[in-house]
């Protein structure tokens, strides 16, 4: 994935705040992405990275959880499993471009 999203667009406005969030499909995948202080983001594919369930992860303070087999992962150390057993969370780079844009990619 390669990206540039533009935070002027009303799909995008719960990034403007720290601690704002988006849900959105960018590039044919479901990606959350949040707003981890003033200037910090990050943003994961909301697919299971066990890839043995169709619906989506849910996000949730620290925690991204996956309701097919209620398995946890941690945002703050990149997606990695709660149990420390199997694939991490799907995590995308996100970089500010200017005031209004950030460029999602992998």
């Amino acid at each position: 994935m390669n990206a540039i999203i533009d935070l002027s667009l009303p799909e995008f406005s719960g990034l403007l705040v720290p601690g704002g969030e988006s849900q959105n499909v960018i590039q044919g995948r479901n990606v959350f992405i949040f707003r981890t202080g003033a200037s910090g983001y990050r943003a994961f594919d909301q697919q299971c990275p066990e890839q043995n369930c169709s619906s989506l992860m849910t996000f949730n303070g620290v925690e991204i959880s996956c309701p097919c087999d209620d398995k946890k992962y941690n945002y703050l150390s990149g997606g990695a499993p709660l149990d420390g057993k199997g694939c991490n969370a799907l995590l995308y780079f996100v970089t500010p471009i200017s005031n209004n844009q950030l460029r999602i990619s992998r």
